[in-house]
């Protein structure tokens, strides 16, 4: 099965409507270049949808330029980190972007840090920058010492520096680190290069024939390491991210939500699948959903039986070790 996924350059999922095509995936890609690959290729497909608005892939690209040309006009190093403390999750992916588009190194940080967890990253990482918005800057305040930049969110829409894209950046460069939580002692940053995040998103397109036309459910938040891989998925892809927060929503809304934003592609933590699989009637049927994928829990042939009575056509499993069991 897989030397047939190779021998195909373009194809498209038949009764789905789901073009993949892997002419656009460049091994040597930074992840600012395969998401400007979609753009040139996609501009006014849908990029990102939330409850609040919608952005295209030419919009969301403007808005991370915008984010890229204050954070290349500022004077700290490149190989300094950027925390991004923000708490809407539109507006952190777009400032992820733009970070990357900078050729800047992120650490995303979790909306209800505390502020002595904050600190302990800032001391470890040598950040010198961080991103905040009216609800995290005072926490962020509590955090800090020494010569830290503070920039509110708000402030980018003020600022219309021209954006010049760093093309400096190799695919072995580190793109983001994520730190743990430190529950076992001082939190520990776990550094993510560019080639790493390409290799993850190659191996998921190829084996799930993941691309346009595919609708992403991310229910993990970005501030988190898998929230980051859902995140740059359909995005590197040309598919729709639909973030869904099952915290703050309910998850008796995530049955409704996927059915009428027709998900193709849902990823859940074991003990969460097994959560939302008690609650649906026997009898549904998920006629779009084609893509289930779970991690960093262990996962049961019983848990993919029960499963397998929900979805129709051509559906597929993915399970993934934790980057801790990696």
């Amino acid at each position: 099965m897989l030397s047939n996924f190779h021998s195909s350059r373009a194809t498209r999922q038949r009764g789905q409507g789901i073009a993949f095509d892997d002419t656009l995936n460049n091994p040597e890609d930074t992840i600012a270049l395969r998401f400007e690959r979609q753009v040139a290729a996609i501009p006014d497909e849908l990029a990102l949808t939330t409850d609040e608005n919608s952005l295209t892939y030419r919009a969301l690209d403007l808005e991370a330029s915008r984010v890229a040309a204050v954070l290349t006009s500022l004077p700290c190093p490149h190989n300094q980190p950027i925390v991004l403390f923000i708490k809407d999750e539109a507006t952190r992916i777009r400032v992820m972007m733009g970070a990357l588009k900078a050729g800047r190194i992120f650490i995303p940080v979790m909306s209800n840090a505390p502020a002595n967890w904050i600190a302990q990253i800032i001391e470890d990482s040598g950040a010198a920058l961080i991103i905040v918005d009216r609800f995290t800057r005072s926490i962020a305040e509590l955090g800090t010492r020494g010569d830290v930049i503070f920039i509110e969110i708000d402030q980018f829409a003020q600022l219309s520096e021209p954006f010049v894209a760093d093309r400096t950046v190799s695919p072995e460069d580190t793109a983001y680190i994520v730190y743990t939580s430190g529950s076992t002692g001082r939190p520990k940053g776990v550094a993510n290069s560019h080639r790493s995040m390409m290799r993850r998103i190659d191996i998921r397109q190829l084996l799930f024939r993941i691309g346009r036309g595919d609708r992403h459910a991310n229910l993990r938040s970005s501030g988190v390491s898998a929230g980051i891989n859902e995140t740059f998925l359909p995005l590197l892809s040309g598919g729709c991210l639909l973030p869904f927060d099952p915290n703050r929503c309910g998850l008796h809304k995530l049955t409704p939500w996927i059915i009428d934003q027709k998900i193709t592609y849902v990823p859940f933590s074991g003990s969460l699948l097994r959560t939302w699989l008690a609650t649906l009637p026997h009898d549904l049927r998920f006629s779009r959903l084609r893509i289930v994928w779970t991690g960093g829990e262990a996962l049961y042939a019983q848990d993919v039986l029960r499963l397998s009575r929900h979805l129709t056509g051509d559906w597929r499993v993915g399970h993934s070790y934790s980057s801790t069991e990696c």
